[in-house]
């Protein structure tokens, strides 16, 4: 038995493709009309005006990125993975910023996400000191590299403007 959609269930299923809570390709291409016959074609992406507001939100969205990603959650390989496209879709950062980036992170922690230094403290794949200060960008800061990354990269937009900037400060002073 089949019902008809109800006008705001198209709303909800573009804002469920939006978010990346169901796949495309999961979604249906016809449907019950509201007189109860079958095959009414749904809206496109473009037929709305919800969703057209809507594709500059995907076009930087990064949450399901580890569905994505061709390596583990937490590698060294998936740590770098996210940086590379994180700072390319928030800060617009392209390949300069990102061999920075590289760099100063491999020289700081191997791109490990537990990675501590014995002597100061600082810990994660940013080297943070103190480390609690990664809390801001979520609750699992210890083991998360998603949120060390984005408060890695956030500290060094805020404080030096760029990766190589802060690379730069870090090679003269021996640390950033």
């Amino acid at each position: 038995m089949t019902a008809a959609i109800k006008p705001w269930a198209t709303s909800l299923l573009a804002l469920a493709l939006v978010l990346g809570v169901i796949p495309a390709s999961a979604t249906p291409t016809s449907s019950v009309c509201a007189d109860g016959t079958a095959g009414c074609a749904l809206p496109t992406a473009t037929e709305t005006e919800e969703e057209t507001a809507a594709e500059p939100l995907l076009a930087r969205s990064i949450t399901p990125a580890r569905d994505r990603s061709p390596h583990f959650f937490a590698s060294k390989s998936y740590n770098r993975w996210y940086a590379q496209l994180y700072i390319a879709r928030v800060y617009d950062w392209g390949q300069y910023h990102w061999r920075c980036l590289d760099e100063l992170w491999q020289i700081e922690s191997g791109w490990n996400e537990l990675a501590k230094n014995k002597r100061s403290g600082a810990y994660g794949i940013a080297q943070a000191l103190p480390a609690k200060k990664m809390e801001v960008f979520g609750r699992n800061w210890q083991r998360n590299p998603e949120v060390q990354i984005k408060w890695g990269t956030s500290y060094i937009k805020s404080r030096y403007k760029s990766p190589c900037k802060a690379l730069k400060a870090r090679d003269r002073k021996g640390w950033y």
